[in-house]
């Protein structure tokens, strides 16, 4: 089954590119809680911004890992102590944003450099 991501993922992108940690994370919280994006869908158009800029693929497969580990921190069960459904909503963040920032070179000359046109896809 095909999904679409129906979120502009533009401002984190570019928060991204100009390192900025706090807009890095504010974009990444209102992806994961607004939109309700999945961690990996999120990864993958940061992940494609950082191929086309050139990024080592291991930058690449390190960043997918953090897709695995935010969502699941998102399925960790929760406890207690008050507060928690807010800790719950910012857990994710913090891996993705660490694995964002890992690749913030590479995703500014993607986004600076001409983007490659892809083929149009298959249709059944």
């Amino acid at each position: 089954m095909a999904m679409m991501l129906q979120a502009d993922t533009t401002p984190l992108l570019e928060a991204i590119a100009a390192h900025d940690t706090q807009n890095v994370l504010r974009e990444t919280l209102r992806l994961l809680g607004q939109r309700q994006i999945a961690p990996g869908k999120i990864v993958a158009r940061v992940g494609v911004a950082a191929l086309w800029g050139g990024a080592d693929p291991h930058a690449v497969s390190a960043l997918s890992v953090t897709s695995r580990i935010a969502e699941w921190m998102r399925l960790m069960p929760l406890g207690p102590e008050p507060g928690e459904d807010d800790r719950r909503a910012y857990m994710p963040a913090l891996p993705l944003a660490q694995g964002f920032l890992a690749v913030a070179d590479a995703v500014g000359a993607g986004m600076r450099e001409q983007q490659p046109t892809l083929p149009d896809p298959l249709e059944p």
